[in-house]
C-alpha cells in the first residue's frame, strides 16, 4: 500500500518526461537529426504543454525549429521561432526572445530578405 503523498501528480510527471525528453532533444540538435530526434523533441513539447510549462514549450519550438531549420524546412522553422517568441515574451524570458529573434534573422538572411534580417537582429 502506498504512503499518502507518495503517488507523483500528473503534472509532475509531465514536467519529468518534459525535461528528460528535452534533454535528449538538445543533444541532438547539435548533431544531425534523425526521425527519433524530431520524436524525442515532439514529446518534450507536447508533455511541456500537458504540464502548462510555457518556457519548456517554447525551448522545445526552437529545438525543433533549429532541427526544420538544418533540413531546409524554413516556413516550417520561421512559424514555429515566432510562437516561441511570443510565448518567451509570455513567460518573460529576454534571453529565450532574443535567442529565437536571432534564429529568425539567420532565416531571413538564408531567403535573401536583407532588409527583415537586420530589422529582426537589431
Amino acid at each position: 500500500m502506498r504512503k499518502r503523498g507518495t503517488q507523483p501528480s500528473a503534472q509532475g510527471s509531465h514536467v519529468l518526461v518534459a525535461r528528460t525528453y528535452g534533454i535528449l532533444c538538445q543533444q541532438a540538435v547539435s548533431i544531425e537529426a534523425s526521425a527519433d530526434t524530431i520524436r524525442e523533441c515532439q514529446i518534450a513539447l507536447q508533455s511541456s504543454m500537458a504540464a502548462g510549462d510555457m518556457n519548456s514549450e517554447a525551448m522545445m519550438l526552437t529545438n525543433l525549429a533549429a532541427i526544420y531549420y538544418q533540413q531546409g524546412d524554413l516556413t516550417r522553422a520561421e512559424k514555429m521561432w515566432r510562437q516561441a517568441i511570443q510565448e518567451f515574451r509570455q513567460v518573460g524570458n529576454p534571453d529565450g526572445v532574443a535567442s529565437a529573434l536571432s534564429n529568425l534573422g539567420s532565416a531571413d538572411l538564408v531567403r535573401g530578405n536583407l532588409g527583415a534580417a537586420r530589422k529582426v537582429l537589431e
